[in-house]
């Protein structure tokens, strides 16, 4: 079960967004408690940016699908939540642990967005 890192933060403008990863990572973690005793793995995972076809975006913390799948799988059966990948890892630590960086991220997002979502609404 994947979610995306976004679940440790208060994002403006992407609240439902945020919360329902962050809905998706609780029951994840729930259920990887409850489910033990039968057997069943759950892995959640709270992974990075993934180069895809529709997301054929670069930059130092993305991976391609392929190498971001194996490393989650790598981790099926070991651990019960984890970021996969060393990059989305240091993606977390960077971004989303740092109180400094959220409010950085914070403020720059409520000062940039509302006007590039303006613009989007006039196209």
């Amino acid at each position: 079960i994947s979610s995306g890192t976004e679940t440790q933060n208060g994002w403006p403008y992407l609240q439902f967004y945020a919360s329902s990863k962050a809905f998706v990572t609780s029951i994840s973690n729930s259920w990887a408690i409850e489910l033990k005793s039968y057997g069943i793995d759950v892995l959640t995972v709270t992974c990075g940016p993934v180069r895809t076809n529709i997301n054929p975006m670069n930059g130092p913390f993305y991976t391609s699908a392929t190498t971001a799948v194996k490393a989650q799988l790598s981790c099926l059966g070991k651990e019960v939540h984890t970021h996969a990948h060393w990059k989305h890892a240091a993606q977390n630590v960077w971004s989303g642990n740092s109180l400094y960086m959220r409010k950085l991220f914070g403020s720059l997002a409520l000062k940039y967005l509302p006007g590039y979502l303006e613009k989007q609404k006039k196209k």
